[in-house]
């Protein structure tokens, strides 16, 4: 049989379950995506959860998740944007990862990126509640590239928020009610009342002024006649 030592010289393999896959994480250029030991490099919240472990499509290595996050990043846009639909969208991801030397379907890549976003999404949550030691992923930094921004990653309530209520609820209790109403109730009828006495004051002021030109007017017709009446006796 070969030795482990020609597996690792041969990184074009392209059988993604072969019974000695555990030798190829141990090479850097290893070309087969799917390995039976490659959850060793991450840290999971709880190593029971079935939702950790891969369906009947095997394991991926290292080199391979990290070529399957990569060539993703490059397509996200046109599913993100709607101008692919998700069968074909996949398909080339696959294609693109099957150029690189590696055997892959595009079920197996959907299967793996929904079980990595399954796992940072864990991962996230429990350092963001209150009290938790912090868990240490391999493939945060690149997740947190890919869906650091996303609603489903960060919620809108944290434990840490709703430990800490805004100050605001506080206020009504220290705020002034009641000594302010009699003044703010008094002060529309002393605006009314005032406005009452100006708008009385007004009419009298016209009614005098009228009055007023009223009988300058009469002096000046009086004048005027007694003028004309001179000018008519002469």
């Amino acid at each position: 049989s070969p030795s482990s030592d020609n597996l690792l010289l041969s990184p074009a393999s392209n059988n993604p379950l072969s019974p000695s896959s555990d030798n190829l994480l141990l090479s850097p250029a290893s070309n087969n995506p799917l390995s039976p030991s490659s959850d060793n490099l991450s840290i999971p919240i709880n190593e029971n959860d079935s939702e950790n472990t891969e369906d009947i499509s095997g394991r991926w290595s290292h080199e391979g998740i990290l070529l399957l996050l990569d060539v993703y990043h490059t397509k996200s846009d046109l599913l993100v944007k709607g101008k692919i639909k998700q069968k074909l969208f996949w398909e080339q991801i696959a294609s693109l990862i099957n150029k690189k030397g590696y055997n892959v379907t595009a079920k197996q890549c959907q299967t793996k990126l929904a079980t990595l976003k399954r796992q940072y999404k864990k991962i996230k949550d429990y350092n963001n509640t209150s009290g938790n030691d912090r868990k240490e992923w391999i493939y945060t930094e690149k997740m947190d590239e890919l869906f650091g921004n996303k609603p489903w990653v960060e919620p809108v309530a944290t434990a840490s928020s709703s430990q800490n209520p805004e100050p605001s609820l506080n206020l009504p209790a220290t705020m002034p009610s009641t000594p302010t109403r009699p003044s703010l109730s008094n002060t529309p009828q002393k605006t009314n009342s005032k406005k009452v006495v100006d708008i009385l004051t007004k009419i009298r002021e016209d009614r005098e002024r009228h009055h007023s030109e009223r009988m300058a007017k009469s002096s000046e017709a009086i004048a005027l006649l007694k003028l004309l009446v001179e000018q008519i006796a002469k």
